[in-house]
Order: structure tokens, then sequence, then C-alpha cells
């Protein structure tokens, strides 16, 4: 732990009443309270304030830093325990889950509590920890009757249809034409709570969600067309398939240095597929336009006469 002090308490250590060991959130401790880390081959140095707190690692064990012979003295439980117990009710489950663990191991000592700081509450917010909900004052997306609303619904659990219509005056039309008015079964703060456009509430959109299968359309391949195109195609140049491709990024013409425009680049081409000896011949194109489609076509017959020798 270091020689120029005796102790140190850490506000953030964990406890599982059913382990021996505390587990101390160094990311938990130094988002709220600041100061730094750092790993030095064996050990990890905690920096906090003008304090350096050494601890090593165990690497004969669990391979991660550990203290031990931890204890607290009497003294120490009665002066900083309530601090840290006042603390907590505050900040559990906002830091991490064993935080209500703590909360209720403090109260099985049975130690003092003081009041709790909101600036700090304000703090642990601003770093992430419990995160302000979209019913706060400060949210400018909701109008303040839609943030009542949200209020109700999150507290009654009904939909927000039906929240509207108990904050509504409802009249009662009986066979008789006799007309009973009930009142308001929820008063609002705000009137117009009552008739506002419904917000977007998160839990009722996840409630929502269903599996959606996607729109696939399945073919059975038959025997008797496979095959078809190329059948009694014996001879090379009986039966060609023309195709043409586009290309996003364009492609350097085999000639000259590449400094050629934009516009005079590969764009496209056009693909031969040839029937009885299955060879696919690519002719690049600048543009996909009829004059260079028909050079293309007139290359590729080149290319049967030279290599195939068809006429």
């Amino acid at each position: 732990m270091g020689a120029t002090y005796s102790s140190l308490v850490f506000p953030t250590i964990y406890h599982l009443p059913t382990a021996n060991i505390q587990l101390f959130s160094p990311q938990t401790y130094h988002t709220v309270y600041g100061g730094h880390s750092t790993i030095n081959g064996d050990r990890v140095e905690q920096y906090i304030d003008h304090l350096r707190v050494k601890v090593p690692i165990d690497n004969l064990g669990s391979n991660v830093p550990m203290i031990h012979g931890c204890h607290v003295s009497p003294q120490e439980m009665k002066d900083h325990g309530p601090h840290i117990r006042s603390a907590l009710p505050s900040y559990k489950r906002k830091t991490d889950a064993l935080g209500s663990f703590s909360e209720g191991l403090f109260q099985n000592w049975n130690l003092a509590t003081i009041p709790v700081d909101e600036e700090f509450d304000k703090v642990a917010s601003s770093f992430g920890y419990g995160l302000p909900g979209v019913g706060v004052p400060d949210n400018l997306n909701l109008s303040s009757a839609q943030k009542e609303l949200l209020l109700w619904h999150w507290k009654l659990g009904v939909s927000m249809q039906r929240v509207q219509q108990l904050m509504r005056v409802a009249e009662l039309r009986e066979s008789t034409g006799a007309v009973t008015v009930m009142d308001r079964v929820i008063v609002p703060k705000i009137k117009s709570a009552a008739n506002c456009p419904i917000p977007m509430c998160q839990s009722c959109q996840l409630s929502r969600a269903r599996l959606r299968k996607p729109k696939v359309a399945k073919s059975k391949a038959i025997p008797e067309n496979a095959g078809a195109l190329s059948r009694d195609q014996y001879c090379t140049g009986d039966f060609v398939s023309l195709d043409q491709y586009i290309v996003k990024t364009p492609g350097r013409l085999p000639t000259g240095y590449g400094k050629e425009s934009y516009t005079n680049m590969f764009h496209g081409g056009t693909i031969f597929h040839d029937a009885a000896s299955k060879y696919i011949h690519v002719q690049n194109q600048v543009s996909l336009g009829a004059g260079e489609t028909v050079n293309a076509k007139l290359a590729f017959e080149e290319w049967l006469w030279e290599q195939a020798r068809v006429t």
C-alpha cells in the first residue's frame, strides 16, 4: 500500500456477503473522483490527489492486483462509515450492480448517516452514472404536458391513451337519455396533458418488438430445364450470351500514365459467355453506349477467329 500512510478508504469497494474478498473498481473510482492508474510490470499504481497507491499483481494466483491483510478498525468505521453509507442510496445501481449489496451491508452494521451531497450526485450524472431520463426539465424535445403524461404512464403502468382518458371529464349517456358527468380520475398539473400528442416510450417500443420474417421467395429447380440455353450448341460461337456491368470506382486505361480524366477512365464493360466452351470474355469500356458496345462485340469476334478459329 505504500510507506507514507497507514490506511486508505475507498468508497467504491463492493462486497459480496458470500465472498471472502472485496472488489474495487478503479474505473468507477477515477470516473467519479478523478485521478488515474498505471500498470508497471508487477504492480498497479493509483494516483489519487497527492498520494500514490501501489497494488502488487498476484502473479502466482489470480493474476490481478490484490491487497492482502486488509482490515478496518472500529474508529475508522465510525469516522468514515457514515459518509460511505450516506452516498450509497444515491449511487447504488448507478456505478455497479453490487452497490445494492453494499447498502444492505452497511445497514447491518448500524452505522449513522449524514445528509447526501446533491452536488456530488450532479457530478456523477455528468460522468454517465444515473443518466437523466427524458422527463427531466432540461429535455427540450418534449413539452411539459408530454413529460407529465410520461410520468403518469410510468407510475401507473397503463397505456398513455388510457391515462389521457382518465384525465378528461367523461359523459355517460344512459338508455333513458339521462347524461351523467363523471369527474376526472387524474387531475393533471398541466391541463394540456389530457390532449397532447403521445410521446414515444422506450419500454413500450421494446415490448412491441416482434420477430420479422423476410419475404423470401423459394424456387425449385426443374431438372428438365437444366442447361436449356446451351443444349444442342456443340460448336464454339454457336450461342453467346452477353451482359453488361457498371463499376463505381473507375479503372485506369492500359495505355498512358494514369493521368487521364475521370470521364475517360473505364466505367464498366461487356461480358461474353460462350455456351459450348463455357468461355467468359470480359471487355472493359469507358462508356456503355452503342458505339463502344459494338466495338466490344468486334473484339470478341476477333478473339474467336484468332484463338478458336471460328469463322
